[in-house]
């Protein structure tokens, strides 16, 4: 027996042994059924044993077509596991995927997907930046972006992450001791408030509270004014004034200071982040695959 004819007629038994049915068989390999049958009895001739019980109703396998099942179908599967490993690692992503994120989406969104894609893509270095503001992805070089929708250029492709953006005003205890607690929004106005400044911002960030259903912009007035979030985190958890911070941040930050909330009645609704590109990377597979880690986060907590 050639090597050629080793292997031949052996997919057509095994398709017909694993679906019991010779027309089944020939539709998963995409050929006729008579082709199928032909090739087995041509296996059947070339064995000199017979591998099948036919009847009009039902096709069974003789004793000689289970010894044949028995000793080829751990093989098969062994070769079919081969091929598909070699296929996926073919298809492994490599290359560099840059990526600008804002402060805020950073431990809820950037840190998991990050560990998550790169058990997936271990052949892709990922190169992540904090950009504030509206940076210009295709000038600067990024392939997608995470952040709040109002910060997305019109002509971007965006995917909304489910999670909210939930706001919030707090202070520690020993802060509103001394200075009282705001009542209603414009109180913070004679309060010290930690600003945040935005890179590239004309102004400070301004705070937005709702007021019958009508949002409203604040310019917190203070000495404080600092750029990341972790800063504007310890300033508050060491008294110093009101901070204007996520849901998130204040369960961090409750962990190590006594802090309150304050103004819940007129917290604007949740924001949401957003990942983005521009439509000329719509196929890169890189951004595909970091997306579909980001949509796998069930369980990330909101920011």
């Amino acid at each position: 027996m050639t090597e050629r004819d080793l292997f031949k007629g052996l997919p057509e038994f095994l398709a017909v042994a694993r679906t019991k049915n010779f027309r089944k068989a020939a539709q998963g390999l995409g050929v006729s059924s008579v082709a199928v049958g032909a090739t087995v009895r041509q296996l059947e001739e070339r064995l000199a044993s017979k591998l099948f019980h036919r009847t009009t109703r039902r096709v069974e396998l003789t004793s000689a077509g289970l010894l044949l099942l028995e000793r080829l179908g751990p093989l098969a599967e062994g070769l079919e596991e081969t091929l598909k490993d070699l296929q996926d690692r073919r298809a492994e992503l490599g290359g560099t995927l840059r990526i600008c994120v804002q402060a805020l989406a950073l431990e809820t969104v950037l840190d998991p997907a990050l560990e998550l894609f790169a058990a997936r893509h271990p052949g892709v270095a990922v190169h992540a930046e904090i950009r504030e503001g509206r940076p210009d992805l295709l000038a600067e070089g990024f392939d997608m972006g995470i952040r709040l929708g109002e910060y997305i250029q019109s002509d971007m492709l965006a995917a909304r992450i489910p999670q909210p953006v939930n706001w919030r005003v707090v202070a520690t205890r020993a802060y509103l001791e001394r200075h009282g607690r705001p009542e209603v929004p414009k109180d913070v106005m004679a309060h010290h408030c930690i600003r945040r400044h935005l890179p590239g911002q004309e102004q400070p960030y301004r705070w937005e509270f709702a007021i019958n259903s009508r949002i409203i912009e604040l310019e917190p007035p203070g000495k404080m004014t600092v750029a990341a979030f972790s800063t504007a985190m310890r300033l508050v958890g060491a008294g110093l004034g009101l901070g204007y911070l996520t849901e998130s941040m204040c369960r961090e930050l409750a962990t190590v200071a006594d802090i309150q909330e304050v103004l819940t009645g007129y917290m604007p609704p949740p924001n949401y982040l957003y990942t983005y590109f521009s439509p000329a990377n719509r196929e890169n597979r890189r951004v595909r695959a970091f997306v579909e880690c980001i949509r796998a986060l069930d369980s990330v907590p909101s920011p």
